[in-house]
C-alpha cells in the first residue's frame, strides 16, 4: 500500500511540476517569479518591524474569518486513476489501502495551508491584537479540524445530482458554519480553551464519523474517481480560465436546456429560413458565453456613449461598435450552424444565407437599442 501511494503521489509531484513548467518559463521566473517573492519577504520582513497603517483600523474578527474562508478550500485525495477499476478494484486491501493514505495525506496537507496562513498573519497577531503564542496555536488547531469538516461535508454534498439544490445546500452550509465561527471567536477572544476543546473535539468527531466509513467502501469508486479527476486538474483549469486565447466551452451535466426547457416553435410559419433562423436563435441563448459575450460589447459601449464627451466621437463609438458587433455575430454564426454537418451542408442554400442575415439584423438592432437607450435617458434626465 505505501509503495503504491508514493508512486502515485511522485507521479502527481511530476504531473503538477510539468503543469507549473508550462507557464513558468525562465522570462516569467526571471522577471517577475523571483523579484515577487524578494519583494513579498521584504513586505513580511517589514510587518515585524513596524506594524502598517491599514491594520490598525481593521478589526480582529475579519483576520479570524480569514481562517474561516481558507477552511472551505481543498478536498480530499485520493489518488485513484480511471484504469483502477480494471486492475486495482479486484484488490480491496490496495484499494482501501490507498483511500487511507489519501485520506491521511489529505488532512496533513490542508492543514499545513492552515499552518502557512497562521504564520502570515503572525505579526499581527503577536504586535497589533497581542495574541498569546497559545491563541494563535489554538487558531491553528481549530481551523484545521474546521477544514478536516467541512471538507467531509463537502464531500457528502458532491453526492446531491440537482445542481440547484447542492448550491443551495452548500450556500446555506456556509451561513451556518459562520453564525457557529462567531461563537467560537468569542470564546477564542477571551481565551476560554475548554470551549474551544470542545469544539476542536466536535469539528474532528463530526469529520470522522462522516468520511470514514466510506473509506471501506468500493462502490463509490466513480464519484472519488471524478473529484481526484477535478482536483489533479484544477491548476489546469486554472489556467485555462485566464488564458484569453483558449476558448472555454462550457460543461454541463444537465438533461434539459436552462431556457426553452418546454420548446416550441418561434414561428408558425415552418419554412426553411425560419427553421434555420430559430436554430440559431435558441442556441444562441441557451449558451451563456454568447449572449453574456454580447452584453460586455453592449455595456462597454453604452458607458462610452454616455462618458465620452464630444459627439463626433461617440459617434465614432458607434460606428466601431456596429461594425465590431456584425463581424462578431457573423463569426458565431459560422461557428454555430458550420460546426455541425446537418447544418453545414446548406451553407451555400438560399435559406441559409436569408436566416443569416435575418439573425444578424436582429441581434444587430437590439444591441444597438440597448447601447443607445442609457445615452438618450441620461439626455433627457440632464435637459
Amino acid at each position: 500500500m505505501s509503495s503504491l501511494f508514493f508512486r502515485r503521489w511522485s507521479q502527481e509531484v511530476k504531473f503538477q511540476y510539468g503543469v507549473l513548467r508550462s507557464i513558468f518559463d525562465w522570462t516569467i521566473i526571471v522577471y517577475l517569479l523571483l523579484p515577487g517573492l524578494v519583494i513579498f519577504s521584504f513586505i513580511y520582513r517589514s510587518w515585524w518591524l513596524e506594524q502598517p497603517g491599514w491594520i490598525e483600523d481593521l478589526p480582529l474578527l475579519i483576520l479570524f474569518y480569514s481562517g474561516y474562508f481558507a477552511a472551505w478550500t481543498g478536498n480530499y485525495r485520493t489518488f485513484i486513476l480511471e484504469a483502477d477499476k480494471v486492475f486495482l478494484i479486484k484488490h480491496p486491501a490496495l484499494f482501501i489501502g490507498l483511500k487511507k493514505a489519501g485520506y491521511i495525506y489529505s488532512l496533513v496537507l490542508q492543514s499545513s495551508g492552515i499552518g502557512l496562513l497562521a504564520i502570515l498573519l503572525m505579526p499581527f497577531f503577536r504586535y497589533t491584537y497581542h495574541l498569546a503564542s497559545d491563541q494563535i496555536l489554538a487558531f491553528f488547531i481549530m481551523f484545521s479540524l474546521l477544514k478536516w469538516l467541512i471538507m467531509a461535508i463537502k464531500y457528502r454534498l458532491g453526492s446531491i445530482n440537482c445542481k440547484l439544490a447542492r448550491g443551495l445546500a452548500c450556500f446555506f452550509s456556509f451561513i451556518a458554519g459562520s453564525w457557529m465561527i462567531q461563537l467560537v471567536f468569542l470564546a477564542w477572544e477571551a481565551k476560554m480553551y475548554p470551549v474551544i476543546i470542545l469544539a476542536g473535539i466536535l469539528f474532528s468527531g463530526i469529520s470522522f464519523i462522516l468520511h470514514i466509513p466510506l473509506l471501506s467502501k468500493i462502490a463509490s469508486f466513480e464519484e472519488e474517481q471524478l473529484l481526484e479527476k477535478r482536483e489533479r486538474n484544477k491548476y489546469i483549469h486554472f489556467i485555462f480560465t485566464f488564458s484569453p486565447e483558449v476558448e472555454k466551452i462550457p460543461v454541463t451535466s444537465r438533461t434539459r436546456p436552462f431556457l426553452f426547457k418546454k420548446s416550441k416553435r418561434l414561428y408558425k410559419d415552418r419554412t426553411p429560413e425560419n427553421g434555420f433562423l430559430e436554430l440559431f436563435l435558441k442556441i444562441f441563448l441557451r449558451n451563456c458565453q454568447h449572449w453574456s459575450s454580447f452584453l460586455q460589447l453592449v455595456s462597454v459601449t453604452a458607458a462610452a456613449l454616455m462618458f465620452v464627451p464630444p459627439y463626433w466621437l461617440k459617434g465614432a463609438v458607434l460606428a466601431g461598435f456596429i461594425i465590431m458587433l456584425h463581424s462578431w455575430l457573423s463569426m458565431i454564426w459560422e461557428k454555430v450552424t458550420l460546426s455541425h454537418p446537418l447544418t453545414k451542408r446548406f451553407r451555400e442554400d438560399h435559406d441559409f444565407l436569408l436566416a443569416k442575415r435575418k439573425a444578424i439584423r436582429y441581434l444587430l438592432l437590439t444591441g444597438i437599442s440597448m447601447a443607445l437607450v442609457p445615452f438618450f435617458f441620461r439626455l433627457l434626465l440632464f435637459s
